[in-house]
């Protein structure tokens, strides 16, 4: 570096998120963005110096990230920034003048500063005195990623059969963690899972890595019975027990379970609604209907008689749909959500009568799959095929155009979907 560097001049380490780059940028440069990100580099300008140039520092990736870090010498009136490489040796910028398109432009964590009769939105080192660690995700004033949407699975691996993959990012690596499970369920960053002796774990999505997920035994005392299945909502996880009673706590599993309503066999909980299979013991007539609630969910539902004679097996719920598959590896799709009407008015403070159903014709045979098991992501719906095969299918799949991801380990026997921002 050509510049002379104050008294506080110091060794700082940078680390910035490069996974998130805001979406609006993203649209506004897909010829950059369709193309992988290979590296990133640190820009600093530490006044005096010569002609005002720039310093450029390829950063350090993090494995199993999309961080990148490095540490560099830097004193409080110095400029920084970061820069993006793409596969095709493409750079784009998150700062710069008025005269170039950056993401930082009008941020609310950028100073602007006139000069040379340009206007300049550079981080600058004036806002960390006397730092000696920052870290950003790139073109934004925070200094975490937004949690979006991840695709988690397990594999037939008999040891950690645990992978997880941000949904977008699906082309890409999978990245294995630490876990032996036979079924995964995923809220927003909460993670329940489920060995073959049907001992339950908890840990976050976070913690997944390859060395320790930080996985923590839910003692059997603490449970509210023999467990049939569960599933994790933005805010609650459901635990549905084999006598079908099935019950909610907090989805990081402080607090106490209670009660729900009704008697369920599976049960699928998205943003607003809560989908489940019904079952009854003691009325088999009961038996085999698809019901849904608005979230908490107080015992006012639907039911809706599902094609094939009431054989759904398997569903999961998006903000706008739900998606069933069939004992006959079939998927059908229905609008997620729900009105509350009976006899011509509105009845969503009442409960309802038995049954109130939605007509079969609701749903909408799903073309060209043949599914074990279906989830539900941000853009996509995902399925598992008889063959074995993890596909996709953007939302609402009415073309059944389902595509197989490369990035795919082998063997994926289970998959499910984070509740996203």
């Amino acid at each position: 570096m050509r510049s002379r560097l104050g008294t506080n001049s110091r060794a700082v380490t940078f680390t910035v998120e490069a996974g998130c780059p805001p979406e609006s940028f993203r649209q506004a440069h897909p010829e950059f963005f369709e193309n992988s990100i290979v590296s990133v580099k640190l820009l600093t300008k530490c006044p005096p110096q010569d002609g005002g140039d720039w310093t450029f520092t390829t950063m350090n990736r993090v494995p199993a990230t999309k961080q990148y870090t490095v540490t560099a010498t830097v004193a409080d009136e110095c400029e920084y920034g970061f820069m993006l490489v793409n596969s095709l040796g493409d750079e784009i910028f998150e700062v710069g003048g008025s005269n170039v398109d950056t993401p930082m432009r009008n941020a609310e964590c950028i100073e602007p500063v006139p000069a040379g009769g340009n206007l300049y939105w550079n981080r600058r080192m004036s806002q960390h005195m006397g730092s000696t660690s920052i870290k950003w995700a790139w073109g934004h004033c925070q200094e975490e990623c937004p949690i979006l949407c991840k695709i988690i699975a397990l594999s037939n691996a008999t040891e950690n059969n645990v992978y997880s993959v941000l949904e977008r990012d699906k082309d890409e690596i999978w990245h294995r963690a630490e876990g032996t499970f036979k079924s995964i369920h995923a809220g927003y960053n909460d993670l329940w899972a489920v060995k073959n002796d049907n001992t339950v774990y908890v840990s976050t999505i976070d913690n997944l890595n390859i060395s320790s997920s930080n996985w923590q035994s839910v003692p059997s005392g603490t449970l509210p019975g023999s467990l049939e299945s569960i599933d994790v909502g933005l805010e609650e996880a459901y635990f549905v027990r084999t006598d079908n009673k099935y019950y909610a706590k907090p989805a990081d599993n402080s607090g106490a379970w209670r009660v729900m309503p009704g008697g369920l066999k599976q049960v699928a909980v998205g943003k607003q609604y809560l989908y489940g299979l019904t079952h009854s013991p003691t009325n088999p007539s009961t038996s085999g209907w698809v019901w849904a609630c608005v979230l908490p969910c107080s015992g006012t539902g639907i039911h809706t008689d599902f094609p094939e004679g009431r054989t759904a097996r398997q569903c999961e719920v998006s903000l706008d749909y739900v998606y069933c598959t069939s004992e006959t590896n079939k998927v059908y799709r229905m609008d997620a959500r729900l009105s509350f009407f009976r006899n011509g008015h509105d009845a969503s403070g009442g409960l309802w009568g038995w049954p109130v159903t939605r007509p079969v014709s609701s749903w909408t045979l799903i073309p060209n799959i043949q599914a074990k098991m279906v989830t539900v992501g941000d853009f996509n719906v995902w399925a598992i095929d008889t063959e074995g095969t993890v596909k996709f299918c953007p939302q609402p799949c009415n073309d059944g155009q389902w595509v197989t991801p490369t990035g795919v380990p082998k063997g994926i026997v289970y998959i499910d979907a984070s509740k996203y921002n």
